[in-house]
């Protein structure tokens, strides 16, 4: 009797330690979102949350070509996948004779910032000589940074 008991108690444990599992969440070691995808008639897609941020930045002029003491037009594109406050922009260009610093806002997805500056006169006085120079500009998020630079000309 105390043999049928005990088996009894083991399978009614069992039965409420088996029975209390939830088995319809993923079991995964990142957290996951599930969404409804109505494309795919209520099927589930995965999607997983981004851990670190990932910046693409393009930087554009309005001319490839310029005259000494023309202003130049400079555009950066910064596609992100986060939302940020407070990052740290820097632009240089002609040897770091122009130079800014700003603080942006990013937000996922575009964010545009524009620079304006006038180029130095093409001398050996005081300005810069005819050629090819850089245009570069770096974020900092959270201690990782972000470059990119792209090249005008200058003629007299």
């Amino acid at each position: 009797m105390k043999k049928n008991l005990f088996f009894i108690f083991i399978l009614f444990s069992l039965f409420l330690f088996f029975g209390c599992i939830d088995n319809t969440k993923p079991n995964l070691i990142n957290e996951t979102e599930l969404t409804n995808n109505s494309d795919t008639n209520n099927t589930f897609e995965e999607t997983y949350p981004e851990l670190d941020p990932s910046l693409n930045i393009t930087i554009t002029t309005d001319e490839q070509e310029y005259k000494s003491s023309q202003q130049v037009n400079v555009t950066i594109e910064i596609d992100s996948n986060v939302n940020f406050q407070n990052a740290s922009l820097s632009i240089s260009a002609i040897n770091n004779r122009f130079k800014e610093d700003r603080q942006i806002n990013l937000t996922v997805g575009n964010n545009i910032e524009t620079y304006l500056f006038k180029l130095p006169r093409c001398n050996v006085c005081g300005g810069i000589r005819e050629g090819e120079y850089s245009v570069s500009t770096n974020i900092v998020l959270n201690n990782i940074t972000f470059s990119n630079l792209t090249t005008i000309n200058v003629k007299q």
